[in-house]
């Protein structure tokens, strides 16, 4: 006997690498030609592939959850001449390979005895066959009763699998349970395979805000006016607020690559769920999300919700960020499950009203592996900063480039109003004379009341700013000075706070106050 590689098949234009999934078959065990020898995982879809040959598998070359390029060897299979020689070779060479060949014994009659019924099947129904989800012994039970099987052969046996259970109560009545067994679909299996995948590989956690309805209905209205659009929703430039926001946000538009790195991207791959027509779950996905102004945004946001609504699925192993609008069927809170490999997923819901306000939920669920509980509150503190500031249109001034954000200069006119801002609002926090470059904490400032900072000064600066930067930049002139430069104000270096060397700090904030005095 002679063995041959069972290799990767080419199954598609421009896909370059796989994921095995699932080995089928263990070493030593028969796998017969056109049964599924292992199972694999594109950037669209779980796929079963068959064994082009029949033989005993002698070893495998590959893992599960190996990722291998197309044409790599699989595993190396020891075939046999023809299907008619398997009961003849396994009885002349018993003494070798005996558990090998004793499973081929016990198999050959009954390969025999259905091969010439499977021999009928055409490609076409075996196609069917396997659209339907039926399995090998499915094909085989329909072939045992007609002598050529057509497509209503197949329909009449799933008819047949159709079960009516009767149980007789205690007392004496008859219920019946009418039910049809009926087979998964291509896309809601691949999508079941990922939620398996998320359970083993993520830590999911959930944290939760609410946000005015009418912010979101202004700027769709304002939007759709600026470029003459028949159509804005609130949840299209929601999205982009959220595509925005995350490019401030690094964590969020990574993906767990192992136990010991994160892959860090440059910019956010933004996914949606959609539902077809025909009812299945599909993704439309924005690649580069954040880089798109607002009008060409829309256009393209357009383009992948059309292609997304006729059943393409869009879904690759790139997407951090996945978003869920739950608002037309009513639904006001739900919580978001993760799918693996994305970091989150924002459920956006139905508006409710609040204290004569409209409000709307929303919901993060993220990978806690890659995104701590004060990232995800913080982000969901800046996507609302965001769409207030957005709303408002104060400040912010969209540009292309991730991560950067310019801002007019009515805010501050110089250096000094952003110290003495800052100060005052630290003061009305801890209500005391601030002494500027001790430790804030160990002037009073707790969690709470850092993240109340925090709050107010972002609400005048508008920097998108994390909750914890205070512990980054713990005393009142190291908070200062960050937020100078990030500022980028318009002032010269005499001017900008030196806190290099904190001892000379007096005399440094005396000169500065005396400038800003004159």
């Amino acid at each position: 006997m002679t063995t041959e590689f069972v290799k990767v098949p080419h199954i598609g234009e421009g896909l370059r690498e796989v994921k095995i999934v699932n080995l089928n078959k263990n070493v030593g065990e028969f796998i017969k030609k056109d049964e599924v020898l292992y199972e694999i995982e594109t950037d669209k879809a779980v796929m079963e592939i068959e064994s082009p040959i029949a033989g005993i598998v002698k070893e495998w070359l590959v893992a599960v959850g190996d990722v291998i390029p197309l044409d790599a060897n699989v595993a190396r299979v020891e075939i046999l001449a023809d299907g008619k020689n398997k009961s003849a070779h396994s009885a002349g060479v018993a003494d070798s390979n005996t558990e090998a060949q004793a499973f081929i014994r016990s198999h050959a009659e009954e390969d025999l005895s259905s091969k010439e019924k499977m021999l009928k099947i055409s490609p076409r129904i075996k196609a069917y066959c396997k659209e339907l989800n039926l399995t090998d012994t499915d094909i085989k039970n329909i072939a045992e009763k007609v002598n050529k099987i057509t497509t209503v052969d197949v329909d009449n046996y799933l008819k047949d699998k159709n079960e009516t259970i009767s149980v007789t109560t205690l007392a004496g009545k008859s219920l019946n349970y009418d039910h049809k067994i009926t087979p998964i679909g291509q896309v809601q299996k691949t999508l079941n395979y990922r939620f398996k995948q998320s359970k083993n590989k993520t830590t999911p956690s959930t944290v939760a805000a609410t946000i005015e309805w009418d912010l979101l209905k202004n700027i769709a209205r304002n939007t759709k006016e600026k470029f003459k659009k028949d159509f804005v929703s609130e949840f299209q430039v929601l999205s982009f607020c959220v595509a925005k926001v995350i490019s401030a946000h690094v964590k969020m538009r990574s993906i767990l690559q192992d136990e010991e790195n994160l892959k860090e991207y440059n910019d956010v791959n933004l996914g949606f769920a959609v539902t077809t027509m025909h009812n299945n779950l599909v993704t439309a996905v924005i690649d580069n999300a954040a880089s798109y102004e607002l009008g060409a945004y829309l256009d393209i946001y357009q383009a992948k919700l059309d292609n997304a609504l006729n059943g393409n699925d869009q879904a690759h192993a790139h997407i951090q960020f996945l978003l869920t609008y739950m608002g037309d069927a009513g639904v006001e809170f739900a919580l978001p499950l993760l799918v693996y490999p994305a970091t989150a997923i924002l459920f956006i819901g139905s508006p409710f009203i609040r204290d004569n306000k409209a409000l709307v939920n929303l919901v993060l669920t993220f990978n806690h592996d890659v995104v701590n509980g004060m990232e995800a509150a913080a982000f969901l503190q800046n996507l609302k900063n965001f769409i207030i500031s957005f709303a408002e249109n104060k400040n912010y001034v969209e540009q292309t480039a991730i991560g950067k954000k310019v801002f007019t200069q009515e805010t501050f006119k110089n250096f000094f109003e952003l110290k003495n801002f800052v100060i005052a609002e630290i003061k009305n926090i801890l209500h005391i004379a601030v002494d500027m470059h001790q430790s804030l904490g160990e002037q009073g400032l707790d969690s709470i009341k850092a993240i109340q900072l925090i709050k107010n000064i972002d609400a005048k600066i508008n920097l998108h700013l994390s909750p914890v930067l205070i512990w980054r930049y713990p005393s009142a002139a190291k908070l200062i000075n960050y937020l100078a430069q990030e500022l980028t104000l318009a002032t010269d270096e005499k001017s900008k706070l030196d806190v290099s060397d904190e001892s000379n700090f007096a005399e440094l904030l005396s000169a500065a106050e005396k400038s800003d005095k004159n």
